[in-house]
């Protein structure tokens, strides 16, 4: 079996959501991409290229966005971790 880890790291870890969840997460996505391609299709052909230079821009931002708050996270999770395995709050 891989280390949890690297299942982690390489995002090859599945979190299972609610079915309910599943289902409005896709249909949002569904919502973005409809609306996307509505706008894409409305706007003169000379904006287009930069359209889509905003959209590439963006979602490299919300990626990194993303990932920092992965990082934070995960820091979080091994901070409290270590602090279980040190034995803990004294209650």
């Amino acid at each position: 079996m891989e280390s949890i880890l690297k299942w982690l790291f390489e995002s090859e870890l599945n979190i299972p959501m609610e079915q309910e969840e599943a289902y409005q997460y896709a249909e949002a996505g569904e919502r973005v991409i409809d609306a996307r391609e509505d706008i894409n299709v409305r706007i003169p052909q000379e904006l287009r290229e930069k359209w889509q230079t905003f959209l590439d821009r963006q979602d490299s931002y919300h990626e990194w966005e993303r990932r920092m708050e992965f990082d934070r996270g995960f820091y979080l999770a091994v901070r409290i971790i270590l602090e279980l395995l040190r034995g803990g709050m004294k209650l």
